[in-house]
């Protein structure tokens, strides 16, 4: 009896894995059972970064910071090529780690943001947004999160009502509840000259 060897996913295949950061379940790219298995991790690192953004493996000792990219590494290549059970094994492993990375940087001395000073939203892995609550030290923020784009809530609230943004976005999710923005198109420089009413 021949056994069929299961093929090692290329160097391509793992770094385009990591391009959606952990998939959500709405991805079709993996079988129902990586998405269930990774699920549990993905609250647990969407609840992280809602504190810290993407800095949190910056603020540990680079072995542990090194240690948990290798982590994802394997996790990220056993999602590609390999099976939900030993997804499961290193998924476990990382929501332990998260716990991990956050006490170690709380012990260096850094803070997460929380509720109370502000909301950070990570987009896609590739920039941290900060809307910072009305009494919040903004400029302090930024300081500390240099690679941050930081809002204060009255400038968040302008750009929101901006043009027809409020109203546009407002009845959106009116009508879709379970809608997200995902991406936000300006105006092109002919669309401002015309002003046009339709703003699409």
């Amino acid at each position: 009896m021949v056994t069929k060897q299961r093929r090692k996913p290329t160097k391509k295949q793992i770094e385009d894995s990591k391009k959606l950061d952990l998939p959500r379940s709405d991805t079709p790219t993996y079988s129902a059972a990586v998405l269930g298995a990774i699920a549990p991790l993905q609250r647990v690192a969407d609840n992280a970064k809602a504190k810290w953004g993407n800095r949190l493996p910056k603020l540990v000792p680079p072995a542990l910071s090194a240690r948990f990219a290798q982590v994802y590494d394997d996790l990220h290549a056993e999602m590609i090529g390999g099976s939900a059970v030993k997804v499961h094994e290193i998924a476990s492993r990382l929501m332990t780690a998260w716990g991990v990375m956050e006490k170690a940087a709380m012990d260096a001395g850094h803070r997460p943001i929380d509720g109370r000073t502000g909301f950070v939203v990570d987009i896609e892995g590739r920039r941290t947004v900060c809307i910072c609550a009305p009494d919040a030290d903004v400029v302090g923020i930024k300081r500390d999160n240099p690679n941050w784009v930081v809002y204060s809530a009255d400038n968040a609230a302008r750009i929101i009502a901006r043009d027809f943004s409020e109203d546009f976005i407002t009845a959106a999710l009116d009508s879709f509840p379970s809608a997200k923005v995902t991406r936000v198109k300006s105006r092109t420089e002919l669309e401002r000259e015309l002003d046009d009413e339709i703003p699409f």
